[in-house]
This record gives C-alpha cells, structure tokens and sequence, in this order.
C-alpha cells in the first residue's frame, strides 16, 4: 500500500514538473518571438524612409543591401506594404527589379523547403513582387506529383502575372480549379493572353468560361461585346446570366434582343434587364418596365419601378410595389 502511495506521489510531482517546464518553454518562445517581431519592427521603421527614396527615385538613392534574416525580413515585409498601394508601373518595375536582385536565392532556397506554410508565404511575395527569375522553378513545381492544391493555384495565379506564354496549356492540364482561382488568373492576365483565352473559349474547362465572360465585364473590355453577344444564345442558364450582368457592368444594352429576357422563366435574367433598362433611362423602354414593374420577384419589381420613377417622376402610382407576398422564384 505504501509502495503505490509512493509511486502516485512521484507521478504526481513529475507530471507537475512536466507542465511547469512546458509552460516555462512555451513563455520563453514567446518571449523570443516577441523581442524578434520587435527588433523586425524597429528595422523596418528605419529603412522605410531610404527603401521609398529610393523606389520614388533608384538613380539618386542608394539601394539598401541586406545581410542578417532580420534585415532581410524588414525588408521583404516594408515592400510587401508599399506594393499594395503603388499604382506607378515605373515604381513597380524598381521594386521587382530590386527583389529580383536581392532575393531570387533566398526564395529559391524557401521554395524547396520541406515546410508548405514556408512555400506557400514565399509564392505570395513572389507573385507580389513579379519574380520572374523563378519562372523556370516554378514551372518545375506545377509539374510534380507531390505538389498540393493550393501551391498548384497560386502558381498559375504567379505565371499569369508573369504573362507566361504557355499559359493556356498549363490550365488545360489542370481542368480541376476552382472559380475564385479562375477568376484571380483572368484578372492577373493582360489583354493578350485574354484574348488568348477567349480565342478558345470552347476548349476551356466550364468554370473557367464562367469566369472569363465575369472578368471582360469587371475589366470594362468593351472590344468583347460581339463575343459575349454570342453567349447570349447558350442553352446554359448560368452562362447567360453571367453574360447579361457582364453586359450591364459594360453599360451595354443587347437591343433589341433584350426583349426576349423580359419575360424570362428565370428572375435573374429579368433583373438584368431590369437593371439595364434602369442605366438607359428613355421612354422608350416604358413598356417593358411596366411588365417588370409587376414582376413577382421583389428584385426586379423595385428595380423596374426606380427606373419609371425617374421617368415619371410626377406619378408615383406607376410604381407598382412588387408583390413581396408572393415571394420570390
């Protein structure tokens, strides 16, 4: 009996020794972050007056050359901040220029790291900063088995800021993306690969020809308004939802075809119209607001009435309310 009383006790002492020296070690790690995110901080106040100088005018500044981790982290996280906002192209190319000078190894070196979190942090500094130095490394990457998901997105993300030539054939490899990483590729692209793009529009995977009729209208690309008209035919409702709100965002109105849409079965191609009719305020259209003035959806319903509210102003009772008790489709 003794014995075990005995053996309980120095359970009981070396599981509390265990957790005090677990507690000390996670209080001094973090004591060690802090002083570490501190002394990064203090660089980084430092150097942000000479590291804008310098992308503000490179020929008249001296470019600050890194050593220790500590400066190079300072440095990596003051260009992060300032890229986001510079709209300068010239300003943009000194930043790139700068990165791809200093900082090409260190990434290439994080890049093949054994860690995902270290890979996927340098790919975003990598597309931030426009590296094409590591074009070739990354085009290594996307082609390995052991690649994840997430890397595999953002690199095509990456390439298609890098305007990479082959871009098309690399998307056709991987039919399996998502929207959200389709639409961030189109967005990153220029006006030659779209074009690219919406040269093959019927070879690319579905998701993706969702994606590039949304981003010729959020780019406000007016010279792809007879390919969109086009689309307007499909027999996929989604394709042409997203062609009439690419439409709208163009400020285009597909006339006379519109009309057919008037009286569509779906309520998301009548609030399109509905929509469009609203930004092209002429009697004209009358007629049709009033039919979608009545419109069971209470979307288009108060859509259609704002438009005839500015038409007739002095009559309010053709703002029909939409039949809200009615619900929606």
């Amino acid at each position: 009996m003794g014995l075990t009383v005995n053996i309980v006790t120095a359970l009981c002492i070396y599981s509390t020794l265990f957790i005090v020296i677990l507690f000390l070690y996670v209080i001094v790690t973090r004591l060690r972050e802090i002083l570490r995110e501190q002394k990064v901080q203090q660089l980084r106040d430092y150097y942000q007056p000479s590291i804008l100088a310098y992308i503000e005018n490179p020929g008249n500044a001296t470019a600050i050359l890194p050593e220790t981790n500590l400066q190079y982290e300072a440095i990596e996280l003051t260009m992060s901040d300032i890229v986001n906002y510079v709209n300068s192209e010239e300003q943009l190319v000194t930043i790139s220029s700068y990165m791809n000078q200093h900082f090409t190894k260190r990434y290439e070196q994080a890049l093949k790291s054994n860690k995902w979190s270290k890979r996927m942090n340098t790919l975003y500094f990598v597309g931030d900063f426009r590296l094409k130095s590591l074009e070739s490394l990354l085009l290594q990457m996307i082609n390995r088995e052991t690649i994840t998901e997430d890397e595999r997105n953002e690199i095509l993300i990456i390439l298609a800021k890098f305007q990479h030539d082959h871009l098309l054939e690399l998307v056709l490899k991987q039919p399996h993306l998502s929207i959200f990483t389709y639409q961030l590729m189109l967005t990153a692209s220029n006006e030659q690969l779209l074009e690219m793009f919406v040269a093959n529009y019927d070879s690319l995977p579905y998701k993706m020809q969702l994606s590039l009729i949304q981003v010729v209208g959020e780019k406000k690309l007016l010279k792809y308004i007879g390919f969109l008209e086009e689309r307007l035919t499909s027999d996929d409702k989604e394709v042409r939802v997203r062609v009439l709100k690419s439409m709208y965002e163009l400020d285009y109105l597909p006339d006379p075809r519109y009309q057919e849409f008037v009286s569509s079965p779906h309520w998301e191609e009548r609030l399109f119209i509905a929509k469009m009719l609203e930004q092209w305020i002429d009697s004209k259209y009358v007629r049709d607001l009033r039919v979608l003035n009545m419109d069971e959806h209470y979307l288009v319903g108060e859509t259609a009435g704002r438009a005839l509210s500015f038409l007739f102003p002095e009559h309010n009772d053709l703002l029909v309310e939409s039949a809200i008790g009615r619900g929606s489709e």
